[in-house]
């Protein structure tokens, strides 16, 4: 538009190898005058002079910046009688959002700066290292971010190639779970009204005369060691005429304390359930349900706790939302290729070493283009996919996933869906796989929060 409003992005332009959005003429005509001159010699191949950029962000402050330059523009839309601007339902949704966020204890986290490289000289091509200020104690969701440095479980020999991340840590398990239980009573009951229904869930297992009485905190929370592995891979494809399943499944290693009160506590929990079956595999106790169902929720459910096969060994309790891949991991086979046998892998379990310290608490490998596949496909989409409460609340089915937002914003600078979205012009999400590469992540603690070191392969361990 010839005057568009203050901010707002009104130009974007598009070729076979790039792609470029901006709120103004003059941005759009420097970006593309750069990118058709030679490369300034930061972003040349000389490893003297390694591309650097710093940032500071403060995220929270930021989102409410955006949610009330967002409710102006609706109001000034409003005032001169256009259809643009955001609606008084989506300003409600996205207030609801920041005092969910606020809720759940996210505001704690006060601001993220750094310094991303460069340099083809590194062991990884691009690193980026930021430091994470967060109030401390933890409160609330937070609590599962309270890992603990020492030393962490070593990657399992029968972990294959084609994962799509494989991350390791410590924490205090019953202090996790008091974090997980705010995220579930928001996914569960969003409000205030929802809080506490976790911790109401245990105390009714516990208590309840006529249910199972199994006390979750002390017969299986305490007796989880701190450290633990997750490894999520792709799910297989789901053609039956209804919606797709989620886009991976995960599994948690979790080391024991007590085996036998563990698993007095799970044969009380699941005597006379019908949904659920228990069988012996090895040293291994296992008890699965059917894919539309959990081994924590009555009835079917897509809530936060899917979990449809748990197993218990002699040293280690395993749970995941898949029981195919949960049988693998007791039988300690891989399909395929070995993660230790892939040279990109390899590389990036070289360069974390690199960067342990005792400070360590948190190591992670991902591949980067599998796990942002999903949520580029929905970005571009004509309709927005429900989040993952929408079992819970029917409002739920209007909220956007982050993720979502993030692409909409980086494509469009626009986050909701609408028909003015110019979605053809979208780059072809394999034009973007290689610049997605695999990835490691370390998180070491601090005083003030978590020092966070990221390190990028290039495209098949080649720089970009």
């Amino acid at each position: 538009p010839d005057d568009p409003p203050d901010g707002r992005p009104c130009v974007l332009f598009a070729a076979a190898t790039f792609y470029g959005v901006a709120n103004s003429q003059a941005a759009a005509d420097a970006l593309l005058a750069v990118r058709a001159s030679e490369p300034p010699p930061e972003l040349s191949d000389d490893d003297s002079a390694p591309a650097d950029v710093r940032f500071v962000v403060k995220p929270f402050e930021l989102w409410e910046l955006l949610a009330e330059a967002r409710r102006k523009a609706a109001e000034e839309a409003k005032q001169e009688g256009t259809a643009k601007g955001q609606s008084t339902e989506d300003q409600e949704e996205a207030e609801d959002e920041i005092t969910a966020a606020r809720r759940l204890g996210l505001a704690a986290v006060r601001s993220l700066s750094g310094r991303l490289r460069f340099d083809l000289a590194d062991p990884c091509e691009w690193t980026l290292q930021a430091t994470m200020q967060v109030d401390r104690p933890y409160e609330k969701a937070l609590q599962t971010l309270e890992f603990r440095p020492g030393a962490l479980p070593p990657l399992p020999e029968w972990i294959g190639a084609n994962v799509i991340s494989a991350g390791r840590w410590r924490w205090d398990f019953p202090l996790a779970m008091k974090g997980f239980g705010n995220l579930y009573d928001q996914a569960n009951e969003p409000g205030p009204d929802g809080e506490g229904l976790f911790e109401d869930v245990l105390d009714g297992l516990r208590d309840d005369p006529e249910g199972v009485q199994v006390d979750l905190r002390r017969d299986l929370f305490e007796q989880l060691a701190p450290e633990t592995l997750r490894i999520s891979e792709a799910a297989a494809a789901v053609d039956d005429g209804e919606e797709a399943g989620p886009a991976r499944h995960w599994l948690y290693v979790c080391g024991i304390l007590d085996r036998k009160t563990i698993v007095e506590a799970l044969a009380r929990y699941y005597k006379g359930d019908d949904r659920v079956h228990h069988e012996k595999i090895g040293q291994h106790d296992v008890w699965t349900v059917e894919e539309n169902a959990s081994l924590f929720i009555e009835g079917e459910s897509d809530s936060l706790v899917t979990v449809r096969g748990l197993a218990l060994g002699d040293e280690h309790l395993l749970f995941s939302t898949d029981v195919h891949l949960l049988r693998a991991a007791i039988a300690a086979k891989a399909d395929g290729e070995k993660l230790s046998a892939d040279a990109a892998w390899a590389r990036l379990i070289e360069w974390t070493a690199g960067q342990r310290s005792d400070a360590t608490a948190f190591e992670s490998l991902v591949r980067l283009d599998r796990v942002l596949e999903p949520s580029y496909g929905a970005a571009i989409a004509e309709t927005d996919p429900p989040s993952a409460d929408d079992e819970f609340e029917e409002e739920s089915e209007e909220r956007i996933p982050l993720a979502v937002r993030i692409w909409r914003s980086f494509l469009f600078g626009a986050d909701e869906a609408s028909d003015e979205l110019p979605r053809s012009v979208a780059p072809d999400f394999e034009l973007l796989r290689n610049a997605l590469p695999k990835v490691a992540l370390v998180l070491s603690q601090t005083d003030d929060g978590w020092l966070i070191e990221f390190g990028a392969l290039g495209p098949q361990g080649t720089s970009f």
